[in-house]
Order: structure tokens, then C-alpha cells, then sequence
């Protein structure tokens, strides 16, 4: 079985198994985007996204990769007026919504390694807010460590990273890509 598949099935499991808050759990295909055809999703939700994979050689027979995790609580607001009666406007939804962001990381972190290691929580960052369906987009990164060749992780414990280098290749990977789209209002030489 591929590491990056059992992965994602077993976060989407613990997720599904432990968190009854969270309606919805799938893979990220682009739900969240407006083009295109509509797919359906109930919120609160959790989709979960493979980022990147950066390998490097561990042996002759396979590679070593750290898997970058990204998964988006998206969280309905249901009461827009709550800001306006609240004191000092404190909405009370956000301890829901917090309790869940806890909940989902508590149980993320739970799993087992085995094809992978520990998941590592990296980062967590409000993406966006949709005010239209009002709807908060929230991230938890994590990172974790897969062989090419889906064996396991006998120990479970992850290889050293430097985080610092990781951080610096996504920000190039992320320049470079953005330099690829071509802007209408930028004349080619």
C-alpha cells in the first residue's frame, strides 16, 4: 500500500471516528474553489491536502521523504449577529470552533506510526474567511516521514529536517510558481 494513501486514510478515520463535530472529511480536490462543477460538502468540515513530498536518498533501494500535511477545518458561522450582542463583541462560536481545532490535532497526533512516522504539527494559520457563506478557513500543517517504497517505520521516530531549509525551499517553490502565471497587464519581452 502506498504510504501517502494510508496516510490519508488514516487521518481522515481518526478524524471521522473521533471529532462528531466535523460532518465532513475528504481528500482536497477543490471544493472550496467556484469554478467548475459544485462539490458537495456538509460544515463543519476537514479536507486534507498532500502539500509537498521532499525525498532524498536513504539507501540504494529507496528514498527517505518528508511529507508536508495540510489539513483546512473550514467552520460555519451561524450566528452573525453575536458580534453586535456580545460584550465587548467576543463571539462565544469561536470556543466551539477552537475546541474542534484541538480535538482534530489531538486525534491527528494520536495515530500510530507505522508507513509513516509520528505527524508532526508545524504550523496552524487562519487561511481565509469567506464572508459571503461565512465561513472561516483554518490550517494545521504537519510533517511527517514516508519511504518510497511504502515500508514501515520501525521505530516510528522521524529523521532529523531543518525546518528552516523546508520553510526556505516552500517560499522559493512558491515565488517561482507564482512566477510562472502569466499577468494579463505584463507585456512579454
Amino acid at each position: 500500500m502506498s504510504a501517502l494513501f494510508n496516510l490519508y486514510g488514516q487521518i481522515a478515520t481518526a478524524i471521522t471516528d473521533n471529532v462528531p463535530e466535523i460532518k465532513h472529511v475528504d481528500i482536497d480536490i477543490g471544493q472550496l474553489k467556484k469554478e467548475g462543477a459544485e462539490i458537495p460538502v456538509v460544515y463543519p468540515a476537514v479536507l486534507i491536502r498532500i502539500e509537498n513530498v521532499y525525498w532524498r536518498d536513504y539507501d540504494a533501494a529507496k528514498q527517505i521523504g518528508v511529507v508536508h500535511l495540510r489539513l483546512k477545518i473550514i467552520y460555519p458561522f451561524e450566528n452573525e449577529t453575536e458580534y453586535y450582542s456580545a460584550p465587548h463583541g467576543v463571539r462565544t462560536e469561536m470556543a466551539t470552533f477552537y475546541a474542534i481545532v484541538e480535538n482534530v490535532n489531538r486525534y491527528v497526533s494520536l495515530i500510530a506510526p507505522g508507513t509513516f512516522t509520528r505527524i508532526n504539527r508545524f504550523n496552524e494559520a487562519h487561511l481565509e474567511t469567506n464572508p459571503e457563506e461565512q465561513k472561516w478557513i483554518y490550517c494545521l500543517d504537519y510533517y511527517c516521514n514516508v519511504y518510497s517504497d511504502g515500508s514501515d517505520f520501525i521505530d516510528g521516530e522521524s529523521f532529523d529536517f531543518d525546518y528552516d531549509l523546508l520553510l526556505k525551499f516552500d517560499a522559493l517553490l512558491d515565488r517561482t510558481l507564482r512566477g510562472k502565471k502569466v499577468d494579463k497587464t505584463t507585456t512579454m519581452l
